[in-house]
C-alpha cells in the first residue's frame, strides 16, 4: 500500500463469464469515485469459468494504485441444492453466502456489490458505517413489501435487495450462519423465488440494518413503481436525485 494510501475497504464481486465484464465496469466506477487515500481489496468469486481474455481485464486493476485484486474459486457443487428459479439468475448468485466461509479469517467486513451496479460515490463512509450488532445491513427492495407478505415475514422486517450489502463476516462466522441459510432454505424451500435475496431475508428477518435508498438506488425509482414497497416517495427522490450505488434491478437491464 502506497504511503498516502491509508484507509482500507474490501469489496467483493461474484460472477460468471457472462457478468465478468460488467463486474469490470462496476469496479472500475468504485475506483474513479474512491476517496484519494483509501484503497479497495477486491476479491472476484468465481467458479473457474472465467476466459484468460476476462481474468486478464480484472487484473488489470492491480495497476491502480489504490486497487487489490484477489480471486478465489468456488465448487459450484456447494451451491447445487439452492434453485434457479428466474431467468438470467445464475449460481453465482449464492456465492455471497459463503463469504464468512470463503474469505481470509483477517477480513472482518465486507461491501459485497452485484456486478450490475455502477457506484457513484466514494464508499468509504458506507464501510465504516456503525452496524448496531446487526451481522448484515442492506437497502429496501423495490417490492419489499409484496416479497415479506410472499414469504410470511413479519412486516416490522425491512426486505432488503441483496445486490448491495455490507456484511459483519465475525458476526456471521459467529452465528454458524451456513446453517441458518440451511434452515431458512428447508423450512420455506417452496417460497424461494429471489434466491439469495429470500434466503439472506428469512436468516436475518428482524436482525438486520436499514441502509439509506441511495446505497441500493434500484431501476423502479427512475419510473413507475406498482410493487408494494417500504420506503417513502420522499426517500426515493433522494436516492433518485443522489445516488451512491445505481443497481440496474429489474428485467430491463
Amino acid at each position: 500500500m502506497s504511503e498516502h494510501k491509508t484507509k482500507k475497504i474490501t469489496v467483493v464481486f461474484s460472477t460468471d463469464e457472462n457478468y465478468a465484464s460488467h463486474c469490470a465496469t462496476a469496479l472500475f466506477s468504485l475506483l474513479r469515485n474512491l476517496a484519494a487515500d483509501a484503497i479497495a481489496v477486491a476479491y472476484v468469486i468465481h467458479a473457474g469459468d472465467l476466459s484468460q481474455r476476462n481474468l486478464e481485464l480484472l487484473a488489470e486493476f492491480e495497476r491502480d494504485p489504490a486497487c487489490e485484486i484477489n480471486f478465489l474459486t468456488v465448487d459450484q457443487k456447494e451451491f447445487g441444492h439452492y434453485p434457479l428459479n428466474r431467468p438470467g439468475i445464475s449460481q453465482a448468485a449464492y456465492y455471497r453466502l459463503k463469504l464468512h466461509e470463503m474469505l481470509p479469517e483477517e477480513v472482518k467486513r465486507v461491501i459485497y456489490l452485484d456486478c450490475d451496479t455502477i457506484v457513484e460515490d466514494d464508499l468509504s463512509g458506507l464501510f465504516d458505517l456503525d452496524m448496531r450488532g446487526c451481522p448484515i445491513a442492506g437497502a429496501p427492495d423495490e417490492g419489499g413489501i409484496t416479497q415479506s407478505e410472499r414469504l410470511g415475514l413479519d412486516l416490522t422486517h425491512d426486505y432488503f435487495n441483496s445486490g448491495v450489502l455490507l456484511m459483519d463476516l465475525e458476526k456471521l462466522r459467529a452465528c454458524a450462519a451456513e446453517g441458518l441459510y440451511i434452515q431458512a432454505f428447508e423450512q420455506t424451500a417452496a417460497k424461494i423465488t429471489m434466491q439469495d435475496q429470500d434466503i439472506l431475508n428469512i436468516a436475518f428477518a428482524g436482525k438486520s440494518l436499514r441502509l439509506h435508498l441511495r446505497y441500493n438506488a434500484n431501476s423502479r425509482i427512475y419510473k413507475k413503481n406498482h410493487l408494494k414497497r417500504a420506503y417513502s416517495e420522499e426517500e426515493a427522490a433522494e436516492a433518485a436525485a443522489n445516488p451512491a450505488i445505481i443497481h440496474y434491478t429489474d428485467r430491463w437491464k
